[in-house]
């Protein structure tokens, strides 16, 4: 089972066209427990998945933010070692701080390259606007379908993004 899916934001203009594409990734396989919808409070979302309070305050950024700063504590740390461990010639110490370094510098490197960031944040402006964001997520490699058929379907439907979240933490 994979833990980590991404989080595909659809943008939609009206609570019935929210409607409609729900019903469209029903079909496709996609249960209701991976849509969460998101809108501002005066908008009406009555018989749509609604977003858990950790979806709508966008955890999913924090948590991304924080690991990124204890990334790079990591990497300074092993840096910080690695330069004291050179000055007092201990051999040991020094290979595993270069091992910590590079393991913060290629985890870092991998996670700013293969993992979309999208978040939220982004979408304030549509949200003030009374846009409805169905959050859906999915596995990666249900993406490509099930945006061919949305765009077939409900070209109103504005993809926003490509995020990522953790299934088991309701993020």
């Amino acid at each position: 089972m994979n833990l980590m899916k991404r989080r595909l934001y659809l943008l939609l203009p009206q609570r019935e066209k929210a409607l409609e594409v729900v019903d469209v990734l029903n079909s496709m396989g996609v249960m209701k427990k991976h849509i969460h919808t998101i809108a501002k409070k005066e908008v009406n979302i009555s018989g749509l998945p609604e977003a858990t309070v950790y979806q709508q305050n966008d955890t999913a950024r924090y948590i991304e933010d924080w690991l990124w700063k204890i990334n790079l504590a990591v990497f300074f740390l092993a840096l910080l070692v690695f330069l004291v461990s050179l000055f007092n010639l201990s051999m040991p110490v020094l290979l595993i701080s270069l091992l910590v370094m590079s393991g913060t510098f290629f985890g870092g490197y991998y996670f700013t390259t293969h993992v979309p960031h999208m978040h939220l944040s982004k979408f304030q402006a549509e949200l003030k606007h009374g846009e409805i964001i169905l959050l859906v997520d999915i596995p990666r490699w249900r993406i490509p379908p099930i945006l061919k058929a949305l765009k077939h379907s409900h070209p109103e439907a504005h993809t926003g993004g490509i995020g990522w979240t953790i299934e088991p933490l309701h993020i």
